[in-house]
């Protein structure tokens, strides 16, 4: 059977001219609107001069009757045809993917969506256009079996009844008059029960349910709470048609009292003009998921859920978002007991017909639905899939090729039994813990790829599926925001994770971001020219925040490494920084609170920096560094770094027409020999010149023994006298407009002459 909502045409005879019209269009046309597609493929088949309209409606038919070769043969004279409708191309798809020609399928799909753009179904294919490629690769956990209690019509919808399974069946039992119906001439569907052998999962002895529950028109399927003394199923609609004179299905309840089951009750939101059907009943009977094709939703059927009220009553329906339903058709829930949502449909991504699908739905379903691949989906109808509470056993539903009827019931056993993923969830907040909202999240695996991305709403909240046993990174990022960043690492013991991301606001200066003041009393040359750290005891929980910049012009550095080393375990965690310098990590206050830390960050092209980060108890908030890199330069490379750019090292003065060390110049001297020293590998050039006053050749004579007197009064502090060059220039670099030769005399101070005397230094390697 072709899967959609079953409905019944009520015949209203047919009143219409024979002329003008060929007569076996027409009828071709009668049985085509009364779902008889074998008699319209009778009719239409004898049309002799078919136009595209006849193509379509055979091509319809033929699918519809599950032959699918005929089916695609027609289609691509559809698609051939200048009357060709954009639909056709969407079904000729359909059909292609059934017919496992995928490669070509997508092709029409991709063609279908350059007409349709807004088909997310379309979108969602061409997305990754060899998709099929992973979802035929099989779960080798799987072991299927087609079984024994399986008629020559059709068995399917398995649902657990107690200790039993009840299914829905068109098999004709001891019935005296056995009714057909017009699609595919099989008989009404009705509600079995079955016994169920736990250890092999099979079935035996099929009985009607129950004589109260079975009608003249279709039954089924049906669900029961744990109990089993709550039940929903589908039915006709007995009393009443839609516009189009159809019957639709409607879902009703009953209850077993006192050992008897109670007049079923119709669902108060069944509705002449559409359908409601295929419900799911949670455990505890309080939580009800259906079918409904009724206006507002998505697309052809959509999955709904109702919640039971104190008084008994169930609550307006609500429909699932777009990341399960779709504008095709989703079908035949079923909710495990660890609320996650098994479907079908034909809206996703899959391998033709009706796919299986599941989806988490504790957070209403916003992580990813996921194909459950083959080989419990094929090319065809795959469908009304069940699992166990120890998830390692269930049934499905299919048409696949190789079954005992129309539609047979499948058992399968997985070992060692179906993992869900777990869900890793939480918000973005600023350093003063308020919500951010709009933010994009990106979700990194082990090997740096993305695998997840999402843009929060007004509540700043995200949530992502995450595999267990497997380290996460997440980044949080919003234009003229720091980026947020976090880790996770998954275990086996838990199903979800929280976790938030903190970003700081534009608005808010960091007062670490400041150069040091070298010229302070006493200073020491210590770390902190290098690395900067400040807490900021009025951020929410506990955070990191980290700004690594190019020491050479404060530039900020990209893809930078930071390693937390936990002092007291040994344990090694790696925080990556994927595209800026400034970076915050919003750490569990559980998990690294009070611990001591060495911090070393990592970029290629620069030297490691490393420092200690301690979180003691008392000093919640967000801890602040300001890391400044040193670029490694290769031997033939030279640096031409003001070494007062990054030191705050002044230049040296000298007096008129002298050379010697004053008292103020061997302050700044010896600030160089204490970086030389931290640094073993620097190496320096300076660079000694004069005022204007006297002749150039002097100048450069003076100039010289300035040079000379500089180097040797750091060379007599340091070990390798190589590390230092020097030269004068005499008066070719004035620092100002004090020129003085020839016919130019100059009316500068002695203050602005002073400026002129001096000697200067250049980092050239590190």
């Amino acid at each position: 059977m072709n899967k959609s909502f079953i409905v019944i045409i009520v015949l209203i005879g047919l009143s219409v001219s024979l002329f003008g019209q060929d007569r076996k269009e027409i009828l071709g046309q009668k049985y085509f609107e009364e779902y008889s597609y074998d008699r319209a493929i009778k009719y239409f088949e004898a049309v002799k001069e078919k136009d595209c309209e006849i193509y379509r409606k055979l091509a319809i038919s033929y699918y519809k009757l599950q032959d699918y070769d005929q089916s695609e043969w027609y289609y691509t004279q559809v698609v051939s045809s200048d009357d060709v409708e954009v639909e056709d191309m969407f079904n000729y798809s359909q059909v292609l993917a059934i017919q496992e020609k995928y490669p070509e399928s997508v092709r029409w799909m991709t063609r279908y969506h350059e007409q349709k753009s807004s088909d997310t179904r379309a979108a969602k294919t061409i997305k990754d256009p060899e998709y099929y490629l992973d979802l035929i690769k099989e779960d080798n956990g799987y072991v299927i079996r087609n079984l024994e209690i399986n008629s020559d019509e059709q068995d399917f919808g398995t649902n657990f009844y107690k200790d039993d399974i009840v299914f829905t069946s068109s098999r004709t039992g001891l019935q005296t008059v056995v009714r057909k119906w017009n699609w595919n001439q099989l008989g009404f569907l009705d509600v079995y029960k079955a016994n169920l052998d736990t250890g092999n999962y099979e079935l035996s002895s099929p009985i009607p349910h129950h004589r109260k529950f079975n009608k003249k028109f279709h039954e089924g399927p049906a669900s029961f709470d744990e109990s089993g003394e709550i039940m929903v199923f589908t039915r006709n609609n007995y009393k009443g048609r839609n516009d189009n004179g159809e019957v639709t299905l409607e879902l009703y309840e009953s209850r077993l009292e006192d050992g008897t089951w109670t007049k079923p009750k119709p669902f108060p939101f069944n509705d002449n003009s559409y359908s409601t059907g295929h419900g799911s009943l949670s455990q505890d009977g309080n939580v009800l998921y259906f079918v409904s094709d009724m206006p507002g939703g998505y697309g052809g059927t959509d999955i709904y859920r109702c919640n039971r009220l104190v008084d008994g009553s169930w609550s307006e329906p609500e429909l699932l978002n777009d990341g399960i339903n779709t504008e095709g058709n989703e079908m035949f829930p079923f909710i495990h007991p660890d609320s996650v949502l098994f479907f079908a449909s034909n809206g996703h991504p899959g391998l033709g017909g009706l796919d299986v699908y599941y989806n988490d739905i504790r957070y209403n379903g916003l992580n990813r639905t996921t194909n459950l691949n083959a080989p419990i989906n094929s090319s065809k109808d795959d469908f009304a899939f069940i699992l166990n509470e120890e998830k390692n056993k269930g049934f499905f539903s299919s048409n696949r090729i190789g079954g005992m009827g129309d539609d047979d019931i499948y058992a399968f056993d997985h070992n060692p039994g179906l993992k869900f993923n777990q869900l890793l969830r939480g918000k973005v907040i600023d350093e003063i813990g308020q919500i951010v909202p709009n933010v994009k999240i990106l979700l990194f695996n082990e090997e740096g790829a993305v695998i997840g991305d999402v843009t929060t709403a007004d509540d700043g909240e995200y949530l992502f599926e995450v595999e267990e046993g497997t380290t996460y990174s997440m980044v949080a990022q919003k234009e003229e925001y720091s980026k947020g960043l976090g880790m996770l690492s998954t275990n086996l013991s838990r199903r979800d994770y929280e976790h938030d991301l903190m970003i700081r606001r534009p608005d808010d200066p960091l007062s670490i971001d400041k150069p040091i003041d070298m010229e302070a009393e006493n200073l020491e040359l210590t770390d902190d020219i290098f690395v900067i750290k400040e807490v900021d005891p009025n951020a929410p929980g506990l955070s990191l925040h980290s700004m690594v910049r190019d020491i050479r012009d404060g530039s900020s550095i990209g893809g930078a490494e930071v390693y937390l080393y936990d002092k007291m375990t040994g344990e090694e965690i790696l925080l990556i920084s994927p595209e800026t310098g400034d970076n915050t990590w919003y750490l569990e206050p559980d998990e690294y609170s009070n611990k001591r830390y060495s911090v070393k960050v990592v970029k290629s092209g620069y030297y490691p920096l490393e420092f200690d980060f301690d979180t003691p108890d008392d000093e919640l908030g967000q801890h602040k560094f300001l890391a400044r890199l040193i670029p490694i330069m290769g031997p033939e490379e030279e640096m031409d770094l003001d070494m007062s750019d990054l030191f705050t090292i002044n230049p040296i003065y000298f007096d008129l027409d002298k050379y010697n060390i004053r008292p103020d110049a061997q302050i700044e001297l010896d600030k160089v020999v204490q970086v030389m020293k931290k640094y073993p590998s620097m190496v320096i050039e300076l660079t000694s010149h004069t005022d204007c006053r006297a002749s150039k050749k002097y100048n450069e004579r003076l100039s010289n023994n300035r040079a000379r007197s500089t180097a040797k009064y750091l060379r007599d502090r340091i070990l390798n006298d190589d590390r230092i060059t020097g030269k004068g220039l005499g008066e070719i670099d004035l620092v100002n407009d004090c020129e003085c030769e020839g016919k130019v005399k100059s009316d500068c101070s002695e203050e602005e002459h002073q400026r002129n005397r001096r000697t200067e230094f250049r980092i050239v390697k590190m």
